[in-house]
C-alpha cells in the first residue's frame, strides 16, 4: 500500500499506546504494529470499509491483530476488564465503544 492514511484520533491515540508500551500486545499482535500491517489495514479501511478483508485477504493477521488493540484500548479507557476466551464483542456494543471513546479523545479539556 502507497500511501499513509489519515488516522481518526481513536486509531492514533492506539498506535501511540502500543509504540510507548501502555498497549500490552502478545507477541504476533505487536509483530503486525511493527512490521506496518496494521497501517496496511487502516489504509484499506479508508478505501474498502468493512469489505477490507474481502479486498485483501492477507491483512487478515493485522486486521485481527488491530481489533484486539481497539478492544484492550476501550476497555482500558473505561476501566474494564476484556473477557480472556477471546470471543469478539458485539458489534453494537463496538460501535457505541468507538463512538464513546470518540467524544472523550476530542472533547477539549
Amino acid at each position: 500500500m502507497s500511501d499513509k492514511p489519515i488516522l481518526d484520533p481513536v486509531d492514533l491515540a492506539i498506535l501511540e499506546a502500543v509504540e510507548d508500551g501502555r498497549l500490552e500486545l502478545d507477541d504476533d499482535d505487536l509483530a503486525q504494529f511493527q512490521t506496518g500491517g496494521v497501517l496496511d489495514v487502516l489504509e484499506a479501511e479508508q478505501r474498502h470499509g468493512d469489505r477490507v478483508l474481502d479486498e485483501h485477504p492477507e491483512l487478515a493477521g493485522a486486521a485481527r491483530a488491530l481489533q484486539r488493540a481497539r478492544y484492550a484500548y476501550a476497555a482500558d479507557k473505561l476501566g474494564v476488564k476484556l473477557r480472556g476466551d477471546g470471543r469478539p464483542l458485539p458489534r453494537w456494543l463496538v460501535d457505541e465503544l468507538s463512538r464513546v471513546l470518540r467524544r472523550v479523545i476530542v472533547r477539549p479539556h
